[in-house]
């Protein structure tokens, strides 16, 4: 019980008048208490005697704390100004807002009670909308910073991105640069490039490191060509270095030093490390040498040698292939001294030397120091007749050497390098040189290779003239004599007495040529480029690329004519089937590969001069179109396969372009587009629909032999004058800016190879002098440099399905897979 203010039982309904007439009838009946503006029951006794209230209160009883508390915390709001601060909030307010809703049955509100709730309810509803307000403006300054976060994010990934992009460039660049004066460095940097990068440039560089042969350039530190010495060891891989009054030996391979010989000599002039490299000959002053122990550094024996007054050049000192003689040669004197640690003058012969070799069993020495060739026996110290030898003419002398089998002879001429069979006295080979000098010409270990300078040759046995496999022209400007390394793995030479260039020649020399080596006339890829099919005379071979053996065979083909550009076969596009030309050159046998058997013969009954000149199977394998010459007269013929059948045959008309005029059969260029609906037939013949034969795009004026087609069909590939390859719009038939050429200057090829990556993006080609390149398909720019590997025709060039490597296969045999 609490007295209660007689404000409080004004709640604005009733009238104040009637308000007081009640208040005081209660308080003259005895049950209120009136006092100083205050009312309070007179007795607690009626709260349990008087019936009505007793119920009222009951009814009230559990709402009543929260009445009070109301009440009370109304009055106070009321009297203190009403303010924000006392009113409720939270779970007071929900209490209370509960209980004045549902929870009282008698009760009522007074007007402050009543003010009170609705200043709390809308104290609630400002705050919450406040509150909303708040979290729609921090919603919106967290999605502004998100965005903003984004935005920065991305384009310090674009500034970080076009940065690497713009460093990786410049790292392809000095790549580029130091490809010839520093191998090894510019590797790295396409590495790095690449790694930092990916762009077209780092591409191209990574790919020019991955075919290059330049291998390294060496220069031995603090040596200097002035006052000093360097010279190859036989081996290949060592260098000796003579200066300053000391020989060192150097590891080509790793550019470390192994030994270091103390020489007491005025000035080393020449030096030179016998084969079994235990001693060191330096040459010096006027025409004498000295000889020291590698291993101990002690001097062996005294000083040899004859002065030549007349010296007007550096003393040179070399070693025979055994060891036995050691050979000084000035200006105008050759001297040979035999005899290792007590050497004695074997022979002397005066007049400017020109030329000299040893045989490998040191017996013999060919030189000229006039105007012919000498053939000395050594040790019998007795002149050997020329006649009959290869060193006959003897009027002629040119640079010469041995194998180190003693079985071959080399010697140079004017526009080439004869090798001959000594035993025999015949020519074992012909290297042209064209209108060059060769230079000195130097045998791999094994005799199978040749080089002179930086070109390296297969002296073929029985050839005419045997091809050049590769040339480094870093070797020959300034360089002294060639040495293979180990394997005849690489080529190297001492440039200008200051640096040794080395040539990677592992491509050539280890070349991955088929089993049996095959010399075929042609080649053709499966699509997925998983089986190879070849032509070796008259029978047709296919191989399993990945494990490089012989699948099958098929000995019923046409030969190939020489000089023609007649397809003797063809893959369909899901590798299954080989059309292969029948033997007459009239007909066509469709091979089944997996089961090794002919599946069916397609023939023209009633023509027998009709020769299939090529053939290229529809997108789905059940169809044929052939090119065939009838007298002079070119057809196109389409075939079904399957039950065999002509479907039709039609006229071309004459070839158009620079190769009309040609004797032998130059190849049109025939390919279906994608959808099978059309074929394009080359040099200016057009597309016709398939099977109705109706043309369905006018010829393209001057368009040469189509040698292949974009994955999409839209582009077409053709040889342009016989040696370049230039695109056209295979709908428009018009020629786009595009172009690629076959080598440039004095050593321009000719295309012979054409293929398109499966994404379209590069084009492979590969041309007459083995040389594999790639262009970027879009803007005809190289990427990289020529793959290396082969030296004769690229006959048939494929991607790899994933794109990521190339396949190429010349008339050699030789099959390599490049990364593209």
């Amino acid at each position: 019980m609490r007295r209660a203010d007689e404000s409080e039982f004004d709640d604005g309904l009733a009238e104040p008048p009637a308000v007081e007439r009640i208040l005081g009838k209660f308080g003259a009946a005895g049950l209120l208490v009136r006092e100083d503006g205050t009312v309070a029951i007179a007795s607690a006794a009626l709260l349990r005697a008087w019936p009505r209230l007793r119920g009222w209160v009951a009814a009230e009883r559990d709402g009543l704390p929260v009445h009070h508390d109301l009440a009370d915390a109304a009055l106070l709001w009321d009297r203190n100004g009403r303010k924000s601060s006392d009113l409720y909030q939270g779970t007071p307010l929900e209490r209370a807002m509960r209980w004045a809703a549902t929870g009282r049955r008698h009760a009522a509100l007074n007007l402050v009670e009543n003010a009170f709730l609705d200043a709390c309810a809308a104290l609630g509803r400002r705050r919450a909308r406040l509150r909303r307000l708040l979290v729609g403006v921090l919603s919106a300054l967290l999605a502004l910073l998100a965005v903003t976060t984004v935005t920065v994010v991305a384009q310090q990934r674009t500034v970080t991105r076009q940065r690497d992009e713009a460093v990786a460039r410049r790292l392809a660049g000095q790549a580029a640069e130091l490809r010839r004066s520093d191998p090894r460095t510019a590797r790295r940097l396409a590495v790095a490039a690449a790694r930092l990068a990916a762009v077209p440039e780092t591409r191209s560089a990574v790919l020019a490191a991955l075919g290059q042969v330049e291998e390294d350039v060496f220069t031995p530190p603090g040596h200097s060509p002035e006052g000093g010495a360097m010279a190859l060891a036989p081996d290949g891989r060592t260098l000796v270095t003579a200066d300053a009054g000391t020989a060192r030996l150097w590891d080509l391979d790793t550019h470390r030093q192994t030994r270091s010989v103390p020489i007491s000599v005025p000035a080393a002039e020449g030096v030179a490390l016998s084969p079994d490299g235990s001693t060191v000959a330096v040459g010096y002053g006027d025409g004498r040498a000295r000889l020291w122990d590698v291993r101990t550094g002690r001097a062996l024996g005294t000083e040899f040698g004859e002065p030549d007054p007349r010296n007007t050049s550096p003393v040179q000192v070399e070693f025979s292939p055994r060891g036995g003689h050691v050979l000084i040669s000035t200006s105008e004197r050759l001297q040979l001294w035999s005899g290792g640690a007590a050497p004695r003058l074997a022979l002397r012969r005066d007049g400017p030397p020109k030329t000299h070799a040893f045989s490998p069993d040191d017996r013999t020495i060919i030189l000229a120091v006039t105007e012919e060739f000498e053939w000395w026996d050594i040790a019998a110290h007795r002149r050997l007749p020329v006649d009959g030898t290869p060193l006959a003419p003897a009027d002629r002398p040119g640079n010469v050497a041995f194998s180190p089998d003693g079985r071959l002879f080399a010697r140079t001429e004017d526009t080439g390098i004869t090798v001959t069979e000594l035993a025999t006295g015949r020519r074992a080979a012909w290297l042209f040189t064209a209108n060059e000098q060769p230079l000195v010409p130097v045998f791999s270990p094994d005799g199978a290779f040749l080089a002179d300078g930086g070109r390296l040759w297969r002296p073929a046995a029985g050839a005419a003239v045997s091809g050049l496999l590769m040339r480094n022209r870093d070797m020959e400007a300034q360089c002294g004599p060639s040495r293979f390394g180990a394997g005849a793995r690489t080529l190297r030479c001492v440039r200008e007495g200051r640096a040794v260039v080395s040539t990677d020649v592992s491509a050539y020399t280890r070349a991955p040529v088929l089993p049996g080596a095959p010399t075929p006339a042609e080649a053709a890829f499966s699509r997925d480029g998983r089986m190879l099919a070849t032509l070796e005379g008259d029978r047709v071979r296919v191989w399993d690329v990945r494990g490089r053996r012989p699948v099958t065979e098929m000995p019923t083909a046409a030969e190939a004519v020489p000089g023609s550009a007649d397809e003797r076969f063809a893959w369909s596009a899901d590798g299954r089937r080989l059309a292969v030309v029948a033997a007459d050159g009239a007909g066509i046998d469709v091979w089944e590969v997996p089961a090794r058997r002919k599946t069916g013969s397609l023939t023209a009954p009633g023509r027998p001069g009709l020769r299939v000149r090529e053939l290229e199977f529809a997108p789905d394998g059940g169809s044929l179109d052939t090119i065939g010459e009838e007298g002079s007269q070119n057809v196109l013929e389409y075939w079904r396969v399957s039950p065999a059948g002509l479907i039709r045959s039609q006229p071309l008309p004459s070839p158009s372009g620079p190769e009309q005029a040609a004797t032998t059969f130059e190849g049109l260029g025939l390919v279906f587009a994608p959808d099978g609906r059309s074929v394009t037939v080359g040099r200016g013949a057009g597309t016709f629909a398939f099977p109705s034969g109706a043309r369905s795009a006018p010829p393209g004026p001057g368009m040469g032999p189509v040698r292949a087609a974009a994955p999409d069909g839209r582009t077409l590939a053709a040889v342009d004058s016989g040696r370049d390859v230039a695109f056209w719009d295979a709908r428009t038939q018009r020629r786009t800016a595009l172009r690629l050429l076959g080598g440039t200057g004095q050593e321009r090829t000719a295309i012979v190879s054409v293929a398109f990556s499966p994404d379209g993006r590069t084009v492979a080609t590969g041309d007459d002098a083995g040389a594999v390149r790639l262009w970027d398909a879009a803007s005809g720019a190289p990427i990289g440099g020529a793959f290396t590997g082969h030296s004769s025709s690229v006959l048939a060039l494929a991607f790899a399905p994933e794109g990521r490597s190339l396949l190429a296969v010349d008339g050699s045999g030789v099959l390599t897979s490049s990364p593209s």
